[in-house]
């Protein structure tokens, strides 16, 4: 075979075989976001989830235990219930009526306290955690203090 031919079987052969390499493999994707942030509605069971595994403290810092914390209190003809596993009950006296809530609690910050209603149409409420006996709601209207 003239070295013509050589050549171009040989440079033939090149491309060939690079045309055979083989496919890199798919680049990895992203994990799936499994948030429900960006649902409308969601947002607040979002972070209560996040903050249940947050520390609840009181006004001057000192963190208080989620059993310690759990018990009923009691003030203006109104109750809540804590439970220490984070749910709550909430029966309030307002305008000689009787309005009781469900829902989780956690911590809302340095000093907070967050019930998240289970009713989608009620409001969230947070209390100013005076100490695991006495909590203010942040609006000023309910004192709670611990009966047992």
């Amino acid at each position: 075979m003239p070295p013509r031919h050589l050549i171009a079987v040989a440079a033939l052969t090149v491309l060939a075989l690079a045309a055979c390499k083989p496919a890199e493999p798919p680049a990895a994707s992203p994990p799936a976001d499994t948030s429900t942030a960006a649902i409308p509605g969601t947002d607040a069971a979002v972070a209560v989830d996040k903050a249940l595994a947050a520390e609840v403290t009181d006004k001057a810092g000192v963190i208080i235990d989620r059993k310690a914390l759990a018990g009923e209190f009691e003030g203006n003809n109104s109750k809540l219930v804590i439970e220490a596993d984070g749910a709550y009950t909430q029966t309030l006296s307002a305008g000689g009526a009787q309005l009781s809530s469900t829902g989780t609690w956690s911590a809302a910050g340095p000093g907070a306290l967050l019930l998240d209603p289970t009713d989608p149409a009620a409001q969230d409420v947070r209390f100013d955690v005076v100490s695991a006996d006495e909590l203010h709601s942040q609006d000023g209207t309910y004192t709670f203090k611990r009966t047992r």
